[in-house]
């Protein structure tokens, strides 16, 4: 049955972009920081706003906000440095 699951999730996850994938990423490991149970939509902006590469982040910054002071106020004025292990694989679940 995990099996099962955990292809289902893969495929789902074969149709979303590079940039899809690492924000997503970016969220869990915010989620994890907020100690959320899942991953909630504050932790999703978050992952979106730190992925350097992703259209969002590159439109936030052209309209001239620094994403610095909205990470932290994002995070309560706190300076938060969010870090993985890129090569350990996250799985992630649809609900």
């Amino acid at each position: 049955m995990q099996e099962k699951t955990s292809e289902i999730t893969n495929i789902a996850f074969s149709f979303f972009s590079k940039n899809a994938i690492t924000s997503l990423r970016n969220a869990s490991f915010v989620s994890e920081h907020f100690k959320e149970r899942n991953i909630s939509i504050i932790s999703l902006l978050i992952g979106i706003i730190l992925n350097e590469e992703c259209l969002a982040t590159r439109a936030i910054v052209e309209m001239g906000i620094d994403r610095g002071e909205l990470l932290k106020t994002l995070f309560n004025g706190k300076i938060v440095e969010v870090v993985g292990d890129t090569n350990n694989p996250r799985s992630f679940s649809l609900s």
